[in-house]
C-alpha cells in the first residue's frame, strides 16, 4: 500500500514506524516491539508505517527530531519485504 502525503502528514499514527532514506531502513518508533517484528514470533502492532524520504533535511526536520541516524536501529530489507508481502506495511512518501 503506497500513500503520498504532499506537504506533511501524521507520520506517527503507526505504533511501529520505519523510515527509508539513503537506501536503508531505520526504526523511528516502536523499539519495544522490535524483537517480535524481526523474529515474527509474537504479537506486534500492525500495520507498520514506512515513511520514504529523499533528503537529509526532510529526514532531520520531519522524522528524526534532533536525533542522529546513528541513534536508530537499522532494519534488514528482508524484514521490510516480508511485511510488504504480508500486506502489513503502509508506505508513505514525503515529497521533497
Amino acid at each position: 500500500m503506497d500513500m503520498t502525503i504532499p506537504g506533511g502528514g501524521d507520520y506517527f499514527r503507526y505504533e511501529i514506524t520505519i523510515m527509508f532514506y539513503n537506501s536503508r531502513y531505520w526504526l523511528i518508533r516502536g523499539e519495544e516491539h522490535l524483537p517480535n517484528m524481526l523474529q515474527n514470533n509474537g504479537p506486534y502492532p500492525k500495520p507498520v508505517g514506512c515513511v520514504i524520504v529523499k533528503s537529509h533535511q526532510t529526514a532531520s526536520s520531519t522524522l528524526l527530531k534532533g536525533k542522529s541516524l546513528s541513534d536508530m536501529w537499522m532494519i534488514n530489507p528482508l524484514i521490510v519485504e516480508r511485511l510488504r508481502n504480508e500486506e502489513m506495511l503502509v508506505e508513505i512518501t514525503i515529497d521533497d
